[in-house]
């Protein structure tokens, strides 16, 4: 089993590649409650200590995405409702 330092390390190879960061398309059909709880799951990600390998324009890139899918999903009110606070 890798070690944290070695999967960090791992990680940060791979996204340092330049076939990384070509665009694949994906088409998704999603429940609002699944777009919902990902969005969470990517801003509590994307705010962990553990997340100082994920170079900050995929951050931002991560971010626009979670945004849009809140959009289409007609959900933008609830972003600002930390997923713990939420009644589910």
């Amino acid at each position: 089993m890798l070690s944290n330092k070695e999967v960090t390390r791992v990680y940060e190879t791979m996204l340092k590649s330049a076939w990384m960061k070509e665009q694949v398309k994906i088409s998704l059909k999603i429940s609002r409650r699944d777009i919902l709880l990902l969005t969470q799951i990517v801003e509590k990600g994307l705010g962990a200590e553990d997340a100082k390998f994920i170079p900050d324009d995929a951050a931002v890139a991560i971010r626009l995405m979670s945004d849009e899918m809140l959009t289409k999903a007609e959900l933008t009110e609830l972003k600002e409702i930390p997923l713990g606070k939420a009644s589910v």
